[in-house]
């Protein structure tokens, strides 16, 4: 068993207990999950039957290197030229001693 197959089995048990109580605070409690959760997968679960409570696969977040150092630069070269100049100073200052 996979750990999305561990995950589908929680949920739906999560949700047949809720149904069985009736009392959804309490199980939300016992399972160690917000009721916003909860209501989250019994929507799914209402739309899209027990697959749609199944976890969802997303993309990685990727950024291009070329996009991250534009951004960079023109944070940086916002600065005082003075100001980035006297950091860098102040640290060769300190390994000379």
């Amino acid at each position: 068993m996979t750990l999305e197959d561990s995950a589908h089995d929680f949920r739906l048990l999560v949700l047949r207990e809720a149904k069985e109580t009736g009392n959804v605070s309490a199980v939300c409690r016992e399972f160690g999950i917000s009721r916003t959760l909860f209501y989250r997968w019994k929507r799914r679960l209402e739309r899209y039957g027990a697959d749609g409570v199944h976890p969802r696969r997303r993309a990685a977040y990727r950024i291009s290197p070329g996009k991250a150092c534009r951004g960079m630069q023109s944070s940086f070269s916002s600065f005082p030229a003075r100001t980035r100049l006297s950091r860098f100073r102040f640290a060769a200052g300190t390994l000379r001693k």
